[in-house]
């Protein structure tokens, strides 16, 4: 019957849509009345119904359909209410039983109708007899006529007649459906035959059009072709004809000024004739014609005549040329054109080629596309089939899942009402058995108790209530509790011992966004920091509870103090020794090593050098051995060229294969570690020549003579002196590195385990914003001078090399000694020098450029050799001997031979005198050591203080002075006499010695525990604070799904089924059929009272379910599961207020101990002052005053435990006296020690400062959660309100609507017979009824009643509150640093994934560098101080892990002293550097970072030949004015500056801008990268300051060179020296011109030239000195070696040559990849010293006999 539906919806009516489902298609009501509106029974379809699902939808939709149906009663369809709501539940069949009623009705109404009269006069439908068909009649003469009326298979056969037509018309419509399929498919193919056939001619069709249009392009091009061709041939014609045009008016011309042209005898030749005829002289040609114009007597004489006529040969010789002349000029005129054509031809060839490409590239191109447009529909349709069968799986899972939740939740409550049974029996049994105890207390008390216990009562469970949320979680949360309890069981037991974590995963754990929020206060915590004055006010209050003072200032010291903890000093004036420190390979003998180095300029090289005589004479006075690098380099390169000996000495063998390798490299210099290691081989050969090979003697050869003498055996020198080495910092560090192993802080990355340790530290205690403790000071001068002492008297610690630097006394004495040299010249073939500085210095032939070389290097090399504590400076300059004047080299000569005799003497001290001796060591560790002639006030030669060397009587006056103190104490302890009294002057040197540490200096233990108990609160600190804030999130969680919970559990209780449809089902077994009724009748008004019944009953159930309720909502609201939530987030709180109080005490326990020496004990962890919270608490108002107070509760949870003494005495005392000095001594001592207990109050003041508004941001963010947590609480239990509302409301609708069909629905049966059943009822009256038994009509009726009585399901939402997270978003920092210190860096956000720092500068980076910059003031030029404040800031922004996208990742690991250095090599001011130019520190950090090289000068030479060329399209006028002329940024790109490729377009514009940044007076700073702006279209920038700044050499001679070639007229250096122009206009500077006019007379004369002075000489200011005369005119010969050769050149290089030059610190101290690379701590850590490579002697065989036998 379904699929006869079907076909009639789908294939006769023809709906919208397909019917498959009936129950799905026609909830909706939709269907059913496009049904009765194609039928003519509704109108207005379209307008009225609306095809969605949604209940309001569905309600109006079938409300129309009802009254459709009511208004058409010919239909004898009835809808009712209940059989709406079964097909709007998509009941099964309860749509498919209204359409077939419908299909019965129309189809018959359809075929046609006779209206018959009714009483009523109206007329009714009356069937027509239906014409039978075929069929038909086969099936009633065939059937039916067999079969009699009264056989019981005639109603049988009547009644499946119509199923057997039915399936017989169905068998009939698939055979013809299958045909027609079968015709379709056929249809299909021939159409897909005929749509390929089509799409095939479409598509040869568009290849013709394309290859016609391809035809015709190349036509055009064809035909463009030739056109120019025309056009190139008309032009050659057009020329061609001007060419004969000129000739003809050359000849014209030629003509008419000779007179050829007939009527021309008024000038020219004919007028000449015609005046030489007027004198009798015809020389027409008409003239003569009878005479012979040449007499001659002979043939021969006529023949010479002629011949005399004739041009001569020099004539002809000017006529040819002439002619040559105009030849050639044709000729070249003709290639031009020549050439011309063959352009052009070739640019034709070119776009014809470019336009073949183009089409073949937009075939492919277009054939790719259809490829890719086939292959996307493939994969469209997989991954439709992929999704289809996702979904089908999921809806597989699904449908698993909500099983597997059903059965989960019947167990759950089938457990639950065990458990509560369970529950309920053990507290009778607990009641009846306290009952018990209480009436037998008072009999046997003691037995009692003592049963009680041996037996002790198991307490029951707590009570869980049917449906508590606080069971259901407890259950949930039972194994985490136990765990959880097991490991506070654990912290609480071990607290002491707590296990430091590794540095990277602290790091790591700093680094996540959720604890950046909690350490720098962002995110959700920038609202809940309290302000300045809440927390002073918090303070004084915490304060007052310890009665300590609340008006103390707060002064941070804590982190200078964990810096030094961590060994790593926060003071850039003291470095750190190196790590490791091994034994030197070489001779012991030998040690240290002598090393002599000076400036270039007069002292190391020249035509006079003054070190090389000198070191002559100490190696002649110690019996040294002198040793030159360039003559070590040599000699190994020549044992490389010569053939190796057998057997070959281990140290020769070396150095043969160092020279080998030196030879490879040898246009590129020797590296430096070949150089140490050449050096040291060398040295060993010294200490250990090599034996004589041992020759056999040959009997057959004659004996040598005796008076034959041998080669003399080699003399071991004493020791060694290196000449001129190091002279550099990589030197150094390579020569450090080859001795003893070690390696400088200056060049190494701090990324060992303590440097992320002491990293990890300024998150708790940041050492930038604070003063460097007093006692940390003292301990770092108490190292230094410590190592100082130790590498003059420790002979474990002594040095392995002493160097000793010749040095000018000032800058004029440098001056004069770079005048006096004279330029060498190099040879680039003898140059096997040492890359780096050597070389240039060794390839520089300016004095000035090898001393500005050395001084600059010796910036560096100086801070690299201040923790070595090796280096010595000794000025060059005259000493003084009494009245007597001592030469330079002499005092030289004596300081260095003490310096030597001091390092060399013998270091073991006698064991007969211990006392002394240790006084001894005392008395010399207070001398200086370091030594330096200086000249006093007086002019006697003085020695400065810890740098002079001790003499012999100082040091004997000394050791005598301890050793009579020493004397004195045994003689008293000899009499039983306290020594304290006696050695207070050995205390005094003691103190004296190590500068007031002695508590620090004799408690490295105690160091050793405060670092691990800092770094064990550390670690827990960083850890805790991240789990807890994890459980935080977790809590926030499991509460946003607990209030989920709470609602769908609540939903479920209210929506249960009750008893009402029981009540109603039994009610309506017993309710009787009623058939024609009276009103007012017994029956009547029995069933109106047992409606009332049931109708009271009902409404019983229904007030007892909303009772329930109401019950069920207030049990969930008292059932403590607020409390409990809200506990847990005290609980939380209190753990991190516990852990800021144990960082607090941390780190006042720290303070303490380097303040004052107090042991504190290790209880820092204990946090039992704080006071947990009570689960008692609920309402906001008590958990915020228990968050107030646990806040102030922590701040004074740990007193300061000092008291500060006055520092002054009382004014009634007397004042004390100058004369008792012991007194004053005392006095000062309190006074000390009360400031320095003043400064660590101030310091712990300032550490519960920040406990405080850490606490407080705690409380205040925890209440605020807790508010959050409150409205979402609050609100679910608003919702439930309306939930019982509204499902009271249902249930008051569903039993009025019971009531209502009880009483008027039709209950007799629809048929007109009915079979009687005869029943009886026992009433009162005994009497019994017959009533009709129930029909299948009443039936429906019974089931319609009961789904009435069915309330209908709440259509609700559950409210999912947000969860809580405390990952929240920080907040965008300003992209411009701001003016102040502490915002000079922004506080940019990092996602949850936070990307590594950068690994360079970033054009960002650098554009924040500069802005702040500008913001301190810098115009142009900025200090050093300006400079180092701003990279400090990045740097420690970055260290703290606070911003790390500011400063590159490799610049965070360098030390405080390397940016101290940079700054410091940036600025010269004896070289005229004053300052550091921006625009050249930032150009030199682009370069540096992205390892881009400088422009070369050839590079400069054709830039500068670009901007000349009309490729820079520069008119003449800008280029008349160079190099002043304008270029844009557009030309700057193009400029060759870089060969291509090497410098990326965003960094050359990032240069560009530099340079326009501070071009002009007013600074123009360039917009942010990244946004797109610029600086605008009229930005530009000079030629000059382009090769200003990219013309910067290493020298100044070189940039002074470079910049004439740059800067002036490329004439100028066409001439040479002899043949030099004067061209070069005069300086401003009259003394400048007046000087180098003086030094430029020369007796043989030089011409001048005249040119006029511009500009106005600059006075000097002195006394009675005249200002010079500035010269009118003056012509100076240009040239490069004339200019350097005057000494005013040479004297502004020397003064101001600085400014020409580029600083080398920054690639230097922070080297790029490709150059020399920095050491990390593990590299440093793994460096070992060179082997010594001298075998061992043999042992002789009596010595091993004598060995073996002991």
């Amino acid at each position: 019957m379904s699929q006869l539906i079907l076909s009639w919806l789908n294939d006769d009516v023809r709906l919208s849509r397909k019917v498959t489902a009936f129950e799905r298609d026609f909830a909706n009501g939709y269907l059913l009345g496009e049904l009765l509106s194609k039928h003519g029974l509704l109108q207005n379809f379209e307008e009225t119904f609306t095809n969605e699902s949604n209940l309001t939808a569905k309600r109006q939709n079938w409300s129309i359909v009802q009254e459709v149906l009511q208004a058409a009663p010919e239909l004898g369809v009835k809808l009712t209410d209940g059989q709406v709501r079964e097909m709007m539940d998509e009941d099964r069949g309860s749509s498919l039983k209204l359409l077939f009623q419908l299909r019965r009705t129309l189809c018959s109404k359809a075929i046609g109708s006779v209206s018959l009269p009714t009483k009523g006069g109206q007329s009714q439908p009356r069937l027509q007899k239906q014409v039978k068909e075929e069929p038909e009649e086969q099936f009633f003469d065939q059937r039916l006529k067999q079969l009699r009326p009264i056989d019981h298979r005639y109603p049988y056969e009547v009644h499946g007649k119509h199923f057997v037509d039915e399936h017989t018309q169905q068998l009939g419509r698939a055979r013809e459906g299958e045909l027609q399929e079968i015709q379709e498919r056929r249809k299909n193919v021939q159409d897909f035959r005929l749509a390929q056939h089509e799409k095939m001619q479409r598509s040869q069709a568009a290849k013709e059009l394309a290859k016609k249009a391809g035809e015709q392009h190349w036509q055009g091009v064809q035909e463009k072709k030739f056109k120019l061709l025309e056009k190139d041939l008309d032009f050659e014609k057009e020329m061609i004809r001007r060419d004969q045009l000129r000739i003809a008016a050359v000849r014209n011309h030629y003509e008419q000024d000779c007179g050829f042209r007939e009527g021309s005898e008024d000038f020219g030749i004919a007028w000449f004739e015609k005046n030489l005829q007027r004198i009798g002289i015809d020389t027409s040609e008409h003239s003569g014609t009878d005479v012979a114009t040449i007499e001659a007597a002979t043939l021969k004489e006529l023949y010479e005549k002629m011949n005399d006529k004739l041009p001569t040969k020099a004539a002809l010789q000017i006529e040819s040329d002439k002619r040559m002349a105009k030849i050639r000029e044709t000729k070249r005129e003709t290639d031009i054109a020549r050439k011309e054509r063959a352009r052009r031809q070739r640019r034709v060839q070119v776009e014809q080629q470019a336009t073949a490409a183009a089409v073949e590239a937009k075939k492919r191109e277009e054939e790719l596309q259809a490829q890719q447009m086939l292959e996307a529909a493939r994969r469209q349709r997989e991954e439709a089939e992929a999704e289809e069968k996702k979904r089908r799986k999921q809806a597989q899972w699904e449908e698993r899942v909500a099983k597997s939740v059903a059965y989960k939740d019947k167990f759950e409550a089938e457990s639950e009402e065990a458990w509560q049974k369970f529950v309920e029996k053990a507290r009778e049994e607990r009641a009846i058995k306290q009952k018990h105890q209480i009436t037998t207390k008072f009999e046997d008390a003691p037995e009692e108790v003592s049963s009680d216990e041996e037996k002790p009562v198991v307490a029951a469970p707590p009570e869980r209530k049917r449906g508590s949320i606080a069971a259901h979680m407890a259950s949930k949360d039972k194994s985490m509790s136990e765990a959880q309890s097991v490991k506070d069981d654990e912290s609480h037991s071990a607290a002491p011992q707590i296990e430091i974590a590794p540095a990277e995963e602290l790091l790591s754990c700093a680094r996540e966004t959720v604890m950046m929020d909690y350490l720098f206060g962002r995110g959700d915590w920038t609202r809940f920091m309290p302000s300045e004055e809440e927390t002073v006010a918090g303070l004084r209050r915490a304060l007052s509870r310890l009665g300590e003072d609340g008006e103390a200032v707060g002064v941070p010291r804590l982190g200078s103090v964990v810096q030094w903890l961590c060994k790593s000093s926060p003071s850039h004036t003291h470095q750190a020794l190196p790590e490791v420190r091994n034994q030197a390979q070489l001779a012991k003998d030998f040690l240290p090593v002598v090393a002599l180095a000076g400036n270039p300029a007069g002292l190391c090289s020249g035509q006079s050098p003054f070190a090389a005589p000198l070191a002559e004479r100490l190696s002649q006075e110690f019996g040294f051995s002198m040793i030159k690098p360039g003559e070590v380099v040599s000699e190994c390169m020549s044992l490389a060229e010569k053939p190796p000996q057998e057997p070959d000495w281990p140290i020769l063998a070396r150095m043969r294969e160092l020279g080998k390798e030196a030879l490879a490299l040898r246009p590129h210099g020797v590296p430096h570690a070949m150089l140490a290691e050449m050096i040291f081989r060398k040295i060993e050969l010294l200490s250990a020549p090599a034996p004589k090979p041992v020759e056999e003697e040959d009997p057959k050869k004659k004996k040598k003579d005796k008076k034959q003498e041998e080669a003399p055996e080699p003399v071991r020198p004493n020791g060694v002196l290196i000449l001129n080495f190091p002279c550099e910092i990589w030197q150094s560090a390579s020569w450090e590195a080859s001795l003893q192993g070690s390696w400088s802080t200056l060049l190494k990355a701090h990324d060992a385990e303590e440097n992320h340790q002491a990293r990890l530290s300024t998150l708790l205690a940041p050492f930038w914003i604070e003063d460097i403790a007093a006692p940390v000071l003292k301990a770092e001068d108490a190292e230094v001078a410590e190592a100082a002492e130790k590498a003059d008297f420790d002979p474990s610690c002594v040095p392995s090399v002493r160097i000793v630097r010749l040095q000018y006394p000032d800058e004029a004495t440098l001056q004069a000694a770079i005048l006096k040299e004279v330029p060498a010249e190099f040879d680039a073939a003898t140059g096997a020098f040492c890359q780096g500085v050597d070389q240039e210095i060794q390839s520089s032939t300016c004095a000035a450029d090898q001393a500005w070389l050395f001084e600059s290097a010796q910036v560096l090399s100086r801070s690299f050799g201040v923790p070595f504590h090796n280096c010595h400076d000794v000025l060059v300059q005259d000493g003084e001997d009494g009245e007597e004047t001592v030469p330079a080299a002499e005092a030289c000569f004596k300081t260095i031979r003490e310096l030597v005799a001091f390092w060399r003497r013998p270091m073991e001290l006698p064991e007969s005198e211990p006392a002394a001796s240790d006084a001894a060591d005392e008395a010399v560790a207070d001398v200086p050591v370091e030594a330096e002639a200086v000249p006093d006030a007086k002019g006697e030669e003085a020695v400065p203080e810890a740098e002079a060397a001790p003499s012999g009587a100082d040091v004997e006056a000394e050791v005598a002075e301890v050793a009579e103190v020493a004397e004195v104490a045994e003689a008293a302890e000899g009499e039983n006499e306290e020594p304290d009294e006696l050695f207070e002057d050995v205390e005094d040197l003691e103190s004296h010695q190590v500068g007031d540490t002695i508590v620090i200096a004799e408690a490295y233990e105690t160091r050793e525990d405060f670092h691990t108990l800092w770094l064990q609160g550390l670690s827990s600190y960083l850890l805790g604070i991240r789990e807890t804030l994890q459980e935080v999130d977790d809590l926030a969680g499991s509460f946003s799904k607990d209030l989920v919970y709470i609602q769908r559990r609540f939903l479920e209780f209210l929506q249960r089924p009750d008893d009402k449809a029981l009540v109603l089902d039994e009610f309506l077994r017993g309710f009787p059929l009623r058939r024609n009724v009276a009103p007012g009748s017994r029956q009547a008004d029995e069933i109106q009272e047992q409606l009332q019944d049931l109708t009271d009953k009902l409404w019983v159930h229904a007030n007892h379910r909303k009772q329930e309720s109401v019950e069920e909502r207030q049990r969930l609201l008292t059932d403590g599961f607020w409390e409990e939530k809200a506990n847990a987030h005290l609980q939380l709180s209190y753990k991190l207020q516990a852990f800021e109080l144990c960082r607090f005490k941390v780190a006042m326990a720290v303070l303490k101990w380097t303040y004052t020496g107090e042991k504190q004990g290790m209880d820092c962890f204990d946090v039992s002052a704080l006071e947990e919270p009570s689960p008692e608490l609920s309402s906001l108002q008590e958990l915020a005053a228990w968050l107030e107070e646990s806040a102030e509760r922590a701040a004074a949870a740990e007193p300061t435990g000092i008291e500060l003494e006055a520092s002054t005495m009382d004014h009634n005392m007397e004042p004390i006296r100058e004369e008792d000095s012991s007194f004053l001594e005392a006095s000062v001592s309190i006074e000390k020690e009360g400031t320095e207990k003043s400064q660590l109050v101030a310091a712990i003041q300032a550490e519960r400062r920040a406990l405080s508004r850490k606490c407080r941001s705690i409380a205040a963010w925890t209440f605020a959660r807790l508010e959050q947590m409150r409205a979402q609480y609050d609100e679910i239990f608003a919702r439930m309100d309306d939930w019982i509302k509204d499902r009271v409301r249902e249930e008051n609708e569903a039993i009025k609507e019971t009531e209502r069909q009880l009483r008027i629905g039709r209950w007799e049966d629809e048929e007109n017979h009915h079979t009687l059943v005869r029943t009886m009822t026992v009433r009162r009256s005994h009497t019994g009824t017959i009533k009709p038994a129930p029909s299948s009509a009443a039936g429906k009726r019974r089931r319609d009643v009961l789904k009435v009585i069915v309330p209908r399901t709440l259509d609700v939402n559950v409210y999912a509150p947000p969860k809580l997270s405390v990952l929240t978003e920080m907040p965008t920092a300003s992209t411009r640093p701001s003016s102040t210190a502490s915002q000079g860096i922004g506080k940019t956000s990092r996602p949850s994934g936070r990307p590594l720092a950068p690994e360079k500068w970033s054009q960002e980076m650098m554009w924040g560098l500069l802005t702040r910059l500008c913001d301190l003031g810098a115009a142009g030029v900025c200090d050093a101080e300006q400079l180092l404040k701003a990279l400090l800031e990045r740097r420690h922004g970055a260290l703290g892990l606070e911003n790390e996208q500011v400063i590159p990742a490799s610049w965070v690991v360098r030390p405080l002293a390397v940016y101290h250095l940079l700054c410091r090599t940036l600025v010269e001011p004896a070289w005229g550097a004053t300052g550091i130019d921006m625009t050249e520190f930032f150009l030199a950090l682009a370069h540096n970072e992205n390892c881009i090289a400088w422009p070369t000068m050839e590079a400069l030479e054709a830039t500068r030949a670009f901007l000349c060329s009309e490729e820079s399209s520069l008119g003449e006028e800008e280029l008349a004015m160079y190099p002043d002329v304008a270029v844009s940024e557009e030309l700057f790109g193009q400029l060759p500056l870089w060969p291509p490729g090497v410098c990326p377009p965003e960094i050359r514009r990032w240069m560009f801008q530099v340079l326009v940044c501070f071009a002009e007076a007013e600074v123009r700073l360039p917009p942010k990268p990244g946004t797109g702006e610029g600086q605008g279209a009229e930005a530009a920038v000079t030629a000059r300051r382009i090769f200003g700044y990219f013309g910067l050499a290493a020298a100044p001679a070189r940039a002074f060179s470079q910049y004439c070639r740059l800067l002036l007229p490329s004439s100028l250096f066409a001439a040479s020296e002899e043949d030099a122009q004067p061209q070069a206009p005069v300086p401003d500077l009259a003394t400048f011109c007046n000087n180098l006019l003086d030094e430029g007379k020369v007796p043989e004369a030089v011409p001048k030239a005249k040119a006029k002075a511009k500009g106005k000489a600059k006075q000097e200011v002195e006394e009675e000195v005249e200002p010079p005369v500035v010269p009118e005119e003056a012509t100076v010969a240009f040239s490069e070696e004339v200019l350097l050769s005057r000494q005013t050149v040479m004297k502004s290089l020397c003064s101001h040559g600085g400014l020409l030059c580029r600083r080398r610190g920054l690639e230097t101290l922070f080297p790029s990849a490709g150059s020399f690379q920095l050491k990390t701590a593990a590299e440093a850590a793994a460096l070992k010293e060179l082997q010594s490579l001298v075998p061992e002697p043999e042992v002789p065989e009596a010595e091993e006999e004598a060995a073996e036998a002991s």
